[in-house]
């Protein structure tokens, strides 16, 4: 479970750079 929660908090954080972008 660690793992994909890692992995959720990398894709928001990729997320919310993509956005800052725009």
């Amino acid at each position: 479970m660690a793992d994909l929660k890692a992995l959720a908090e990398q894709i928001v954080n990729l997320t919310l750079l993509e956005a800052q972008e725009l």
